[in-house]
Order: structure tokens, then C-alpha cells, then sequence
């Protein structure tokens, strides 16, 4: 069910921590993913679309219900070893979501192993 998402571990599993962004000669610092990334934020609205009935659209309340507040800290945090796979899309969506107010939310995400730790229980969950 998740192999779209799944799909992405191989690729993130080789990136190293200066891998995910592109450098620019901006004179603004800014963080401009490679294609990877925004690819990744992609399926994950893709799969909130195509599930509704996951209604990720109150991935808040599904986090609440988990005991996870929708910061980043509690996120990464976050027991994931035995959510279930809409806890674990409510978290990617959070993660997604995030990084429109934070720039960087997801670079730390990728970089600390989180992003994978959950593709990882995801892979789990479809066996």
C-alpha cells in the first residue's frame, strides 16, 4: 500500500547529510531541495489524495490521539514502532507541512534518519 513512499528508501538510504540541498550563489541563504526531496513531498500529498479515508487533512488530531504534539522536536521523537500506517502519514504530513513555515524542518528531518525511520515502519506495516 505505502510502495510509492517506500519506494524512496533505496535512494535515501545512500544520500549523505550534504546531499539534500542544492548550493546556489544566492546572496540569500535558502534551502532549495534536490529533486529527490520535492519528489518525495509530492507522493506524500499524492497519497493523502488518493486515501481519503486516511484524512490526513487532520493529521493534528491523528497525532494528538498518538500523544504527539505537531512540533518538530515531538515528531522526531515520536515511537514509531508500533503506529499504525495512518499515524505514520499523519507524521510524513506534519514533516511536509512543516516545512512551509520552518525553512529546513525536512533537511533535518532527512539528515537525522527520522524520514527513513518511518518509511522504514511503513515498509514494516505492508510486509
Amino acid at each position: 500500500m505505502y510502495q510509492a513512499l517506500t519506494g524512496y528508501l533505496p535512494e535515501i538510504e545512500k544520500n549523505t547529510s550534504n546531499d539534500w540541498t542544492i548550493h546556489s550563489g544566492e546572496p540569500m541563504p535558502y534551502i532549495a531541495y534536490v529533486p529527490l526531496v520535492s519528489d518525495f513531498e509530492e507522493e506524500v500529498y499524492n497519497f493523502g489524495e488518493n486515501h481519503p479515508e486516511y484524512e490526513l487533512g487532520h493529521y493534528q488530531d491523528i497525532l494528538r490521539v498518538n500523544g504527539i504534539s505537531a512540533g518538530i522536536e515531538s515528531i522526531q521523537n515520536a515511537d514509531v514502532s508500533r503506529m499504525d500506517g495512518k499515524s505514520i502519514m499523519a507524521l510524513l504530513v506534519c514533516a511536509v507541512r512543516a516545512e512551509r513555515y520552518i525553512q529546513g524542518a525536512l533537511l533535518d528531518l532527512f539528515e537525522s534518519g527520522t524520514i527513513k525511520k518511518w518509511l522504514s515502519r511503513l515498509k514494516e506495516i505492508d510486509g
